[in-house]
């Protein structure tokens, strides 16, 4: 069928997301509904980030702007601070007549940051979820910069909705749900998932999906020959977590968990992308609605020794 003049659009960000998906020709990874997704749309191979790093990637995004352009590389500095005027992705729909919804994590939050009220119609939605489900994962805690961490990984006999991307999956479906009784108001809705993003916490049904001894461990575990020393990091961001080393290596069974635990919680959102899509369908919103699945930049499992993000690798 056709698509009307004004088609829905429903934009899923993920964070720190890298193409450990089945759809870009990983065999290991287990997710069918990112699978599903690309088999009935376009499959982006050759996707660039502006910048490895959460909040710059993401107001490229929303604001069509390079990070050259606004010149905020970091997390903590708001977009309008450097483009008050700036017409967002989300507003730009809201002024054509569309109802623009969010929940999770789209602009950056946090860090000094704020959300921006311009883009949507109703007041951003957070889920209110506890980062880990084990007492155990937070009995030793470290001082960071951004507050005090637990372990960097979880693997827990939990169910779905306990974490962030479950509430945030139920509170789509209910949108969806919602938009598909009134037809005549095309809505933008903002999606956005924070799994596979430290900690790798996950219900233990998507650990069990992967045989720790079948974990890809890195090939390539030396910085390229001859790059400059400053173009690599040395995972600051994993080492704020409390069961890391500060300095050195990270070991194989460290590297060995870290890897499962990556893979885990990319199936655990994945399956809630399931909810949405399902969701999406059952009303018959499909029929007329964009889809747009986007992860702000990939992520070092322990390829060149590095880890996290923040570089251009």
């Amino acid at each position: 069928g056709s698509i009307a003049a004004q088609p829905n659009v429903l934009l899923i960000c993920v964070d720190d997301l890298k193409p450990t998906i089945g759809s870009y020709g990983d065999p290991f990874a287990r997710t069918p509904n990112i699978d599903r997704l690309a088999k009935r749309g376009v499959l982006f191979e050759s996707a660039y980030c502006n910048q490895a790093v959460c909040s710059p990637s993401r107001n490229a995004l929303m604001t069509s702007l390079r990070p050259q352009t606004l010149g905020i590389y970091e997390l903590s500095t708001n977009f309008r601070k450097a483009a008050p005027d700036a017409v967002t992705l989300a507003q730009h729909f809201r002024q054509h007549g569309y109802r623009t919804e969010a929940m999770g994590k789209i602009f950056h939050k946090g860090h000094g940051n704020i959300e921006d009220e311009a883009s949507w119609t109703i007041p951003h939605w957070t889920p209110k979820a506890s980062t880990y489900a084990l007492p155990e994962s937070t009995s030793t805690k470290r001082d960071s910069k951004n507050g005090p961490r637990g372990n960097a990984t979880e693997n827990a006999p939990a169910e779905d909705s306990f974490y962030a991307d479950g509430q945030v999956a139920l509170e789509a479906v209910k949108r969806l749900q919602s938009a598909a009784q009134k037809p005549d108001e095309p809505f933008f809705i903002a999606v956005g998932f924070i799994r596979p993003h430290l900690p790798f916490v996950a219900p233990q049904k998507y650990w069990d999906l992967y045989p720790s001894a079948e974990i890809p461990m890195p090939k390539v575990t030396e910085p390229p020959a001859g790059a400059p020393s400053y173009a690599g990091q040395f995972g600051g961001e994993l080492r704020q977590y409390a069961d890391m080393p500060l300095e050195g290596n990270i070991n194989d069974a460290q590297t060995r968990r870290l890897i499962h635990g990556y893979y885990a919680a990319t199936s655990y959102m994945d399956a809630q992308l399931g909810l949405v899509l399902d969701a999406l369908d059952a009303s018959g919103l499909d029929k007329n609605t964009v889809i747009v699945l986007w992860g702000d930049h990939g992520w070092h499992l322990g390829d060149h020794r590095f880890w996290c993000k923040h570089t251009n690798y």
